[in-house]
């Protein structure tokens, strides 16, 4: 009984070529309208002189995180959240900081009773670096 039922009281229309050409111009007009605000509201970022090479830091830590304050002795602090969302995943066990590179998958460890020591006292930074993961250039 169920194969002799017809339906007759709609048609299905799967789309119009005038809703998706709609949509689309919608798409665009609204990412170019926020790329005009941001233009006009957010102001250019100066270049940084700091320059890190370091196979630990990809290419958007090195140019869009500000580095200027991470600085220290030729030493990059990199904090941890900042390490975690650059594919570093840190555990702090006691003086030594383990590291695991998702990207890499490399494991290093730093001894940060080391570290502490180079970092002055009265540095405006110095009890951030000392929680933070200390990288050094490649060169």
């Amino acid at each position: 009984m169920d194969a002799q039922i017809v339906c007759t009281s709609g048609d299905i229309a799967i789309g119009h070529v005038s809703r998706l050409v709609t949509l689309a111009m919608l798409v665009l007009a609204s990412k170019l309208v926020c790329f005009v605000a941001a233009r006009i509201l957010v102001r250019r970022r100066v270049a940084s002189d700091v320059h890190i090479k370091s196979i630990f830091v990809y290419a958007g830590a090195k140019y869009l995180f500000d580095l200027s304050k991470w600085m220290s002795c030729d030493v990059y602090y990199m904090d941890r959240m900042s390490a975690a969302m650059n594919g570093i995943l840190t555990l702090q066990h006691h003086e030594t900081m383990h590291a695991l590179d998702i990207k890499l998958w490399r494991v290093f460890s730093v001894d940060l009773s080391d570290e502490a020591s180079s970092i002055p006292n009265h540095h405006v930074h110095a009890a951030a670096y000392r929680r933070a993961l200390p990288l050094i250039s490649d060169e």
